[in-house]
């Protein structure tokens, strides 16, 4: 299911999200038998957690007769022009994650790293005008990701592991900013509302599950059930 260089880009993310939210154990002194323990814990929560985001990606890519692949987020060019493009990239998101990491002294866990390429599968689209791939297409497909990860985030709050719970929160959040070929940038100009509803679910499902889950899920449940009805009326009829 996933390509040799998906798997390289998927290991690279891993580990650097791991080390950014690792980077500071919590600890008053240095301890590095705890240090490494405390980021191989983070690594696994981290891997599961990325690699449960991209396996229902490529599902529901799936049922949209589709492709999406992972890669890691590059900056080809400062502008527009062709002149300004920079060969092979800069992976922005790394070098400004851990950058916030080091200044921060782990405190600042940014988050976007990968990027999606959606592909239409033009042997199912012949024939088939309900098989185009617009962009409402696209933004329900990397929306699962998001998703994923809130779920994630009632699980690690119902079973009190907190930093399933933050990974997941900030994973969902920087992934939704609306800014160049990431996953928010599709969302938001697939349809605003479902960016909207995205976001705010993500924050309320994060503050409002400790003080209380029963209203957190009732929120959840508004917000999810606004998404569906508003795909429905955009993509169903």
């Amino acid at each position: 299911m996933f390509t040799k260089k998906e798997i390289v880009h998927l290991a690279i993310s891993v580990v650097v999200l791991a080390f950014v939210f690792g980077f500071d154990d919590g600890q008053s002194i240095f301890v590095f038998s705890y240090w490494i323990t405390n980021l191989f814990r983070i690594l696994l929560l981290v891997a599961v957690s990325i690699l449960l985001r991209e396996l229902f990606i490529k599902l529901t890519a799936n049922k949209f007769n589709s492709k999406a692949e992972y890669h890691i987020w590059l900056i080809e060019r400062f502008w527009f022009r062709m002149k300004d493009a920079i060969k092979p990239g800069i992976p922005f998101g790394i070098i400004f994650s851990l950058i916030g990491a080091f200044v921060s002294k782990g405190k600042f866990f940014f988050t976007a790293i990968g990027v999606h390429d959606i592909k239409q599968n033009l042997a199912a689209r012949a024939g088939n005008k309900k098989l185009l791939l617009g962009d409402l297409q696209e933004s329900l497909i990397v929306l699962t990701g998001i998703y994923v990860s809130i779920i994630l985030i009632y699980l690690g709050f119902i079973f009190d592991i907190e930093w399933l719970a933050a990974i997941n929160f900030f994973l969902a959040l920087y992934n939704l900013i609306p800014f160049s070929n990431l996953d928010g940038a599709k969302v938001f100009f697939g349809s605003f509302l479902l960016w909207i509803f995205s976001v705010l679910l993500v924050v309320f499902s994060y503050l409002l599950i400790p003080v209380n889950l029963v209203l957190a899920l009732i929120l959840g449940i508004i917000f999810s059930f606004g998404v569906v009805i508003y795909y429905y009326v955009k993509y169903m009829n």
